[in-house]
């Protein structure tokens, strides 16, 4: 464990089954009011089968990326047919930063599982004109809440309400269908009994250092140093979902002229436009803050991506991403290296750099054949 917030999640479920204690999260003896206890509850059962050790801490954040993949597949398949499934699913997995993001102890692979599959079920209910797959969708948020708070709820919940009022269907009908009283019931089920047994356990205090510091302040001024100005969450984005993301102008743009005869792509685009909006609001900025937009930036990259292969467009600007595809290719090795030698856990690591030399190589091949 070599980042600081790993450490601390994984010292945090160490210490919860130690005590044989599953309401409040303890760290350093000390309560630890950053998250919720989803993950603490993953971790612990990883250390009861395997062992406490990385592995284990980091077991179900790897689980939650396979899964993620798996639905995502399956979900763009439904929607756009499996050719375009697979350009989606193997850009995500190509994505650098949603393979390292799924492989820390952080809460952020279960928030993303859960707000993804949510919004999935979301569509599947509204194309369907079926309550269960509604149902189910309020079970993810509810697990979502659980997994990181208000925001598990919040960026969803304004994505379904952008798509409804574009839909034109913001009325009482739709609530009608949706039927948010049983949503509500099923939201809290799945999440309120840990936050009213650590409110009622800690006196208050874990109700108030979460919502007030880690959600209010956080998104109202910068904590731990990571600010920064509005167009770092693009650069987030762009850097995140390399090396696809070099065509992802031309994506929005082919995704633009066709979202409104295409809910997946429109959901798809408001779900990015979204995360990407709320998070160039605040004043916190984190690269992980941005990966629920990826599985929806995927599927816009999948179905552009397919759409050129099968030459049904003409691709616009693309000597430009090809370029940055081989400044990008290039520059990999060069940053990898010098990243494992500014790390003292990681120093011992340099040699798999030779593995790295095989993006230019790749890089320049595509070029080649563009």
């Amino acid at each position: 464990m070599y980042q600081v917030a790993e450490a601390r999640n994984a010292e945090c479920a160490r210490e919860m089954l130690q005590r044989d204690d599953w309401i409040v999260p303890i760290y350093n003896g000390k309560l630890r009011t950053d998250k919720p206890a989803l993950e603490y509850y993953a971790m612990i059962a990883s250390y009861v089968v395997g062992g406490v050790g990385e592995g284990s801490a980091r077991f179900f954040s790897a689980v939650c990326g396979l899964l993620l993949i798996i639905f995502t597949f399956f979900f763009t398949s439904s929607y756009l047919g499996r050719k375009i499934a697979w350009w989606t699913t193997l850009t995500l997995l190509a994505s650098i930063h949603f393979i390292v993001q799924f492989r820390l102890a952080t809460p952020d692979p279960y928030l993303i599982l859960t707000n993804t599959v949510a919004l999935y079920c979301f569509l599947k209910g509204w194309t369907s004109a079926k309550w269960k797959w509604w149902g189910l969708m309020y079970i993810f948020l509810g697990l979502a809440f659980f997994a990181k708070g208000p925001i598990g709820i919040l960026l969803p919940g304004l994505i379904m309400f952008l798509f409804l009022i574009i839909k034109q269907s913001l009325n009482w009908k739709t609530i009608g269908a949706l039927k948010p009283w049983w949503g509500i019931v099923l939201i809290l089920l799945f999440s309120a009994p840990w936050y009213i047994l650590v409110h009622l356990r800690t006196n208050g205090v874990w109700t108030e250092g979460f919502f007030i510091t880690h959600n209010v302040d956080r998104f109202s001024d910068s904590m731990g140093g990571h600010g920064g100005p509005f167009v770092l969450t693009f650069i987030f984005v762009f850097v995140g979902m390399l090396p696809f993301s070099v065509f992802i102008i031309q994506a929005i743009g082919h995704t633009w002229k066709r979202m409104r005869k295409n809910d997946i792509l429109l959901l798809s685009f408001l779900s990015f436009a979204s995360v990407v909006g709320f998070y160039c609001l605040s004043r916190t900025k984190l690269i992980n803050y941005t990966v629920p937009a990826y599985p929806f930036i995927a599927i816009m990259l999948g179905t552009y991506l397919y759409h050129l292969s099968k030459k049904v467009i003409k691709g616009k600007g693309l000597a430009i991403s090809y370029i940055l595809l081989i400044i990008f290719t290039i520059g990999l090795p060069i940053a990898y290296y010098f990243w494992s030698q500014s790390l003292v856990e990681l120093q011992d690591l340099g040699w798999l750099t030779i593995f790295f030399t095989l993006f230019p190589i790749g890089g320049i091949a595509a070029f080649y054949y563009f």
